[in-house]
């Protein structure tokens, strides 16, 4: 199958036959936007050194490390340096294509169960299964030729199968996300509580600084310095998360924007388009 070089190339790729595709990447920019595609995805970093924003937790990112990221979460990486390469493998995953794939007996979606504190999103590799995993990768990234499709499926069959088996033999012993950076901060948890149970409503600074009794300039530097991104950012990729679910449903594009706390249709249009990669009417189109 096609390794590809771009990160919006491999998720169009992914939504498009609605199967998985795989990314290698080298380059990130510095200020990179809150991911909210509508895909299972696995990073995996060949370089170390960064730190990965998921959701409200931030991970260490050495060179053995693999991430799990469901569809809901936002994430991000940071502490680049300006000529830094950040090489990693991406895997995109199509929600419905995992779930077909699994059996009665074999669901290989667990591994993307993380919710309990016990299984965080990081997944630190032996050795081994490093070199298990980058052996099924250059297999999916064999040249094209009869019978290609099938084989590269009975490839992702067995890498979804080993990390689903190795995944529990780690969850003893994976470090929890890095709030050991003084980073983890009580108020923003309950700011982030509070955004989440409010994401429909008006969410002003105003009005979200009033519900903590802090001014919104200490509201916006608190959350930036807590989360790595800024409060605006979140916001809005938890309402394109809403968004996707509601376009999943088949709910008109129009009302969706209305229904997920967007006052203006155009910025939700835009806003929609730049943090997916593609418009609301293409993303609904394939989510039927």
């Amino acid at each position: 199958m096609q390794l590809f070089t771009s990160y919006k190339a491999a998720f169009q790729s992914c939504v498009e036959t609605q199967t998985f595709s795989v990314a290698h990447l080298y380059h990130l920019k510095k200020d990179m936007n809150i991911d909210t595609s509508g895909c299972y995805k696995i990073f995996f970093p060949l370089t170390g050194k960064k730190k990965f924003h998921i959701d409200n937790h931030i991970y260490n990112v050495e060179c053995n490390d693999l991430f799990f990221i469901t569809p809901r979460e936002w994430h991000y990486f940071s502490h680049f340096d300006d000529e830094e390469v950040h090489e990693r493998y991406v895997i995109f995953i199509f929600p419905d294509y995992l779930k077909s794939s699994s059996s009665s007996k074999t669901d290989l979606t667990a591994c993307f169960s993380h919710a309990n504190a016990d299984f965080p999103n990081k997944l630190t590799l032996s050795e081994k299964e490093r070199e298990r995993f980058i052996y099924y990768i250059r297999k999916l990234s064999s040249p094209e030729e009869y019978g290609s499709d099938l084989l590269d499926h009975a490839v992702f069959l067995r890498l979804m199968v080993l990390l689903n088996r190795i995944a529990p033999l780690h969850k003893e012993t994976q470090i929890s996300p890095v709030n050991t950076l003084n980073l983890h901060n009580k108020t923003v948890d309950e700011i982030i509580a509070y955004l989440n149970t409010h994401i429909t409503e008006d969410l002003s600074l105003k009005n979200i600084a009033e519900q903590f009794y802090i001014s919104p300039s200490y509201l916006c530097k608190t959350f930036k310095n807590t989360t790595g991104t800024t409060i605006h950012k979140y916001i809005t990729a938890q309402r394109i998360t809403l968004a996707k679910d509601f376009l999943s449903e088949g709910h008109p594009i129009i009302k969706v924007s209305a229904m997920c706390g967007f006052n203006d249709y155009n910025a939700f249009l835009k806003a929609f388009t730049k943090e997916v990669g593609i418009s609301p009417k293409k993303y609904s189109q394939f989510s039927v």
